[in-house]
């Protein structure tokens, strides 16, 4: 009968166990250093574009927003402010309307590069004669293509800058192209004389054409409002309207 044959158990070297544990030790430490695989995407994610860089991308080649019409037409009408000359209306025999007084009225035009009727020039400025008082208008008007008729409106101011009146004219007659006509052969309106000592700034401006083929032209009244109201003037839509009409 055979019997098993085992060697006997030899005791671990004092070496063998101190090269065991180096080995364990640089096992952990590779371990400790290696990266999850689900921890690189977090990396990644972190150094990628954010949300709001990607929007302003896109918002640069959004198609840009219509402007507003209105804001264009105000700012396309071309102003010119004139001296209009002394408050002062003279009476005759050392009597004067606002006699003493040193300001002086402001003539403003208003022209829209559009309209077929360019204004030059005018204004409106008060007279005394045969024991009337008028108002009487001055400057040009130049057709810029043939035109069949065409109404002026002078809008008149207090000193404090209230609406007094609205003035209009209206003349019907062939103009050509570069043909000019003075305003005054239009006609002139009465006044009375709590208007003509009240009156300081007048607003010129073409509120209908009509030209020799058939076709109308109306001014923009918001585009006139906004531009009067930035010269400290107040008048309102109602105010665009005559409450007069010219005379000979």
């Amino acid at each position: 009968m055979h019997k098993n044959f085992f060697p006997p158990k030899s005791p671990l070297r004092p070496a063998t166990v101190f090269v065991a544990l180096l080995a364990l030790m640089a096992c952990d430490s590779s371990i400790g250093d290696t990266v999850a695989p689900n921890e690189r995407p977090e990396q990644t994610n972190a150094s990628a574009p954010t949300e709001p860089e990607t929007n302003a991308n896109a918002e640069e080649t959004a198609d840009p927003q219509p402007s507003n019409s209105n804001a264009g037409d105000s700012m396309e009408l071309q102003i010119e402010e004139l001296a209009g000359g002394s408050v002062v209306t003279n009476l005759g025999y050392g009597i004067a309307i606002n006699k003493g007084s040193t300001l002086k009225r402001s003539f403003y035009v208003f022209n829209d590069p559009g309209c077929p009727v360019q204004l030059q020039g005018a204004g409106v400025s008060t007279r005394y004669n045969d024991r009337n008082y008028s108002f009487v208008p001055k400057g040009e008007l130049r057709a810029e293509e043939p035109v069949a008729a065409v109404e002026i409106r002078f809008l008149l101011f207090d000193v404090w800058g209230e609406h007094l009146k609205t003035l209009s004219a209206t003349e019907i007659k062939d103009l050509g192209v570069g043909t000019s006509l003075e305003i005054k052969e239009i006609g002139t309106w009465q006044a009375w004389e709590n208007d003509v000592s009240r009156y300081l700034t007048s607003v010129a401006f073409v509120s209908r054409v009509r030209t020799l083929d058939g076709k109308g032209w109306t001014a923009n009244t918001s585009a006139l409002l906004q531009r009067a109201a930035e010269l400290d003037l107040k008048p309102d839509e109602s105010d665009l309207d005559p409450k007069e009409k010219g005379s000979e």
